[in-house]
């Protein structure tokens, strides 16, 4: 095994690089030629999750695409390159999962054709400091290898 690591994979021009973004967040960007142009964070610790059951995935989220390179397929390669990399490079053996507001339609787009299913719908209400109204569409990426 050689110390070097490999270079980030490059899809044309789009380059994609993980860093550490806290103590277990991992923020995924695309860059054409030196430009930001897509970003998306894996974030481990998600309350709204938890406090519906579904335990402490990590969950793609917080994902966006500058409005020039929109419509381009950037965020779903985004996608694919980070779900490759938790399951692959950072041992994740558990659930990737996604948060999508129901009327970001392009972002649920992306999500599906990045190999992830719809598995609920969660509704939510907020009174005060205390979250009792959030709508949330929840994806996750099955058993996908």
């Amino acid at each position: 095994m050689s110390d070097v690591p490999e270079p980030p994979p490059a899809w044309g021009e789009l380059t994609i690089e993980c860093k550490m973004i806290g103590a277990d967040d991992l923020g995924y960007c695309a860059f054409l030629e030196r430009e930001l142009v897509c970003r998306v964070c894996a974030r481990r610790h998600v309350l709204l999750l938890a406090q519906f059951g579904f335990g402490n995935p990590f969950v793609l989220g917080d994902g966006y695409t500058s409005q020039p390179h929109r419509g381009r397929g950037i965020f779903t390669k985004v996608l694919r390159y980070a779900l490759n990399d938790l399951k692959k490079n950072r041992g994740v053996n558990g659930e990737v999962m996604a948060l999508v507001v129901p009327e970001n339609t392009p972002s649920i787009h992306a999500f599906l054709r990045a190999g992830f299913r719809t598995v609920a719908r969660l509704r939510a209400i907020r009174c005060g400091p205390f979250l009792m109204r959030r709508s949330r569409t929840v994806f996750d990426a099955g058993d996908r290898e």
